[in-house]
């Protein structure tokens, strides 16, 4: 065998080698101890181009007898097992384990991935990084947290006037009381504004969507109160039909809702006198209402309106002690007001010895502005400087019968002190009553769209005032209005209208007043006590008694009895006085003066008397000079 053909064959094993040494060194997984001879990876580039996996070709063909024949001669040349200078052995194992792709095909890429191997075409892109989460615009200076999470945020029928400061539940939230102030739900003061209904029985008309969203959006009104009577002609425990009222309170909160504004439920004690008389009406009438509107963040609980008759303020805590678990049961939170003695008017009563162990709990001042003065606004001073929370649930700047002349001096010292002393208010009356309290002219029927000629003078003030306020917190200063309208003067009988609701409201005469000309009477008046016309006994009693721009004024209760057996269908008194006098309010019956002798006859409603039966709730105001 010629010398070349050694060569070759020695070139051939040293080749397959390299392979079997390649193989045997991918399946040790890296092991350290390579057989002898084993050529690196790098010297397969030289000799294995052009060879697919697991098939070299290019090569030339060698039978076994030539592997045989080179291994009997190779002796005859050293050369034959000499390893090629270009083939050296690593320095050190490999850090990775070279696949036999690449020591089969070096630089060459195999033109289909292994199998189970999946390369992408091309390496994907990203989706996109975000630039920067976004930020809000700005933070709101204040979030309002309500105390308890309503159901919805009322949402007004129009978006409101931006007028700063005018508190509304879909900004403030809910209402709580901290100290002696009203507070939003982030515990920034508040003051409320607003205006009450009269007797829901009797003045149902004008609690409808379109007048609130006008209250709202026109007169910068941010809080209704709904009257509801409880002891009158249609009163809630006096025979009225329930399921009616109750649906006026409903539909009241929600027009109130709707319009973005606050609003009072009322139970309206008067001529019951001690709110204890019909305490478990009261229960069962605050549970039903206070389940109604848990979820509301605008609604606020009056439990007594005006107690009064000697009703103590121990007794108005007996009863606050029974109703207010009630609505605390099902409304934890909501504000809610007490009345306090004497028309809502002892503040200091309360202010010595307020209720005790609840929050969020506020008390009822009321005054008419004719009538109370220095005496009473002292009161209200002296109890919000001792840190009685007080809310004015009801006022009228003319005199305590609801009627008679406008006092714009004595009112706007009022609304001075209020403002002053951060105390929310609502105004008497929203109705067309021939009364001087009632804001809308009696001659004018609309109950919504309402113009400036519609108004009285208590309501051409008031929309004033409002006007004034609507902006700020702060002292308003003296008005210019005189107020006088065309429900000043002597009330006439209301054709109808008559009710035990009159602002009256059974005299609210500060018997404690001492004012500049308040002075207050304790005799026994002009009319007699007691008498009877064939089978109609009556009685008049002496509530109040006050004098004002030099008259005395007189509050009467008359109760009339058919003492007979049968119905009878209708009913008149004649009684005579004891000095020239003159009829300031009446309601719930129709009088005549002839000289000293007063008729009184009955209204349509209270006419019909079956046997022994009595028609109540009878009020008049009766002016004598001097």
């Amino acid at each position: 065998m010629n010398k070349k053909r050694l060569y070759a064959i020695g070139a051939v094993i040293i080749v397959l080698l390299l392979v079997v040494g390649g193989i045997l060194y991918i399946r040790a997984q890296g092991t350290k101890d390579e057989p002898a001879g084993t050529v690196t990876a790098t010297a397969a580039p030289t000799v294995a181009v052009g060879y697919t996996a697991g098939d070299p070709t290019g090569t030339s063909e060698i039978s076994p007898t030539d592997i045989a024949e080179a291994a009997d001669n190779s002796a005859a040349d050293s050369q034959a097992t000499a390893v090629p200078t270009s083939v050296s052995e690593p320095s050190e194992a490999p850090t990775a384990a070279p696949s036999p792709t690449d020591l089969l095909t070096a630089t060459i890429a195999p033109t289909e991935a292994p199998a189970g191997v999946t390369e992408p075409t091309e390496a994907p892109e990203p989706t996109k990084a975000p630039t920067a989460a976004p930020e809000p615009t700005k933070a709101p200076t204040v979030t309002p947290v309500p105390t308890k999470a309503p159901s919805a945020t009322p949402v007004p029928t129009k978006a409101p006037k931006e007028t700063a400061g005018l508190a509304c539940p879909s900004v403030n939230g809910a209402l709580q009381v901290i100290g002696s102030q009203l507070c939003d739900a982030a515990g920034n003061a508040v003051q409320l504004r607003g205006i009450s209904t009269h007797g829901l029985a009797w003045f149902p008309a004008y609690v409808n969507q379109a007048l609130f969203s006008e209250m709202r959006e026109d007169w910068n009104v941010n809080i209704v109160r709904l009257a509801m009577y409880t002891d009158e002609y249609g009163g809630y425990c006096s025979g009225g039909d329930k399921s009616k009222l109750k649906k006026l309170i409903k539909d009241g909160v929600s027009y109130a809702t709707k319009a973005d504004m606050y609003v009072i439920v009322d139970w309206h004690v008067l001529n019951d006198r001690d709110p204890n008389k019909y305490v478990s009406d009261a229960k069962t009438f605050f549970d039903e209402m206070s389940k109604e509107f848990a979820s509301n963040n605008n609604v606020i609980y009056e439990i007594c309106n005006e107690p009064n008759g000697g009703t103590s303020w121990a007794d108005i805590k007996k009863y606050a002690a029974e109703v207010i678990p009630v609505i605390r049961a099902n409304d934890k939170d909501a504000v809610i007001i007490v009345g306090t003695p004497n028309w809502s008017q002892y503040v200091d009563q309360a202010a010595a010895d307020p209720v005790k162990g609840e929050t969020n709990i506020m008390y009822a001042l009321h005054f008419y502005a004719a009538t109370h003065k220095d005496d009473l606004r002292n009161k209200l001073k002296s109890a919000v400087n001792k840190g009685l929370p007080v809310f004015v649930t009801e006022y009228g700047i003319c005199d305590a019968s609801g009627s008679g002349s406008i006092d714009t001096a004595s009112a706007n010292k009022w609304v001075e002190l209020m403002d002053s002393l951060g105390v929310s208010y609502v105004c008497w009356n929203l109705s067309n009553k021939n009364e001087t309290s009632a804001l809308i002219k009696s001659s004018c029927n609309k109950t919504s769209g309402l113009t400036a000629d519609d108004m009285s003078g208590e309501g051409t003030w008031l929309l004033e005032l409002l006007a004034r306020n609507s902006g700020s917190a702060g002292k308003t200063g003296g008005g210019k209005s005189d107020g006088t309208g065309d429900n000043g003067g002597t009330d006439k009988p209301d054709e109808g209208k008559s009710d035990t609701g009159n602002t009256g409201d059974n005299g609210k005469g500060d018997t404690g007043n001492t004012g500049s000309d308040d002075t207050a009477k304790t005799d026994t008046g002009i009319l007699p006590t007691s008498g009877k016309t064939g089978d109609i006994a009556w009685e008049f009693s002496i509530s109040n008694s006050w004098n004002s721009e030099g008259k005395t004024y007189y509050l009467y209760e008359l109760k009339v009895t058919n003492t007979g057996n049968s119905t009878v269908d209708s009913w008149k008194i004649k009684v005579d006085t004891s000095a020239e006098c003159e009829i300031s309010s009446i309601w719930c019956a129709k009088a005549d003066i002839s000289g000293k002798t007063i008729t009184f006859t009955n209204e349509s409603f209270n006419g019909s008397l079956n046997a022994k039966e009595s028609a109540i709730g009878i009020g008049i105001i009766i002016g004598t000079p001097g």
